[in-house]
């Protein structure tokens, strides 16, 4: 090897990129890269690309615990219970016209749990055909998802009543039950849940 071989060979030991080692020996660029130094070339590629990959797989390992606790969060969210007051509207319509009833009596005929068959209400609708009654603090449950807020989850428990609208010139209405009707509910602005019972009542025929 002579002597401005040794010397490329030394620079690229030190370090050097064999373009940086042959552009500080001019004289050499004409002369065919010998073999060694190719062969130093090709080694201390790869060993470059190892430690690239290297860098890689230990960057990946570590942010894969972060990724995983990201996944769940985005995927089921923070759940969640705690009470709410519940607004129930009950809409009586004429099943034939969609014209609103008023005067109408919603009154709840069963209740399936014990405590909800205290005192029994009855209800009167308006001129909209509309009846509003509050239930005080219910238990209302959901999820909470602050990487996906388009997946939070909101619900409250109805009473286990079972209610039926009647009104002069019309039939008896069907009756419901409210706890068959979870996904009605509604979150409102204020802190409070909301739930609209629609209920049809058929005009008698005329005598």
């Amino acid at each position: 090897m002579s002597t401005d071989e040794t010397r490329i060979q030394s620079e690229c030991d030190k370090g050097y990129g064999i373009q940086d080692a042959l552009s500080r020996h001019p004289l050499v660029l004409a002369a065919p890269i010998p073999d060694a130094i190719l062969r130093h070339r090709r080694k201390h590629s790869w060993a470059q690309k190892a430690i690239v990959l290297a860098s890689v797989l230990i960057i990946v390992f570590e942010l894969m615990p972060l990724g995983i606790g990201v996944w769940r969060a985005a995927s089921h969210g923070t759940l969640w219970v705690s009470h709410c007051d519940l607004e129930i509207t009950f809409v009586v319509m004429d099943a034939d016209t969609g014209d609103p009833v008023s005067g109408a009596a919603v009154r709840v005929v069963h209740a399936e749990l014990a405590r909800d068959r205290e005192n029994l209400p009855s209800f009167t609708t308006d001129t909209n055909g509309t009846a509003i009654h509050w239930c005080r603090g219910v238990t209302c449950s959901g999820s909470s998802n602050t990487v996906m807020p388009w997946r939070n989850t909101f619900g409250a428990q109805l009473p286990s009543w079972m209610v039926q609208a009647v009104a002069p010139n019309y039939g008896e209405g069907e009756i419901q039950e409210l706890r068959g009707k979870p996904n009605w509910v509604r979150h409102k602005n204020g802190g409070h849940a909301a739930v609209t019972i629609p209920l049809a009542l058929r005009r008698l025929p005329a005598p």
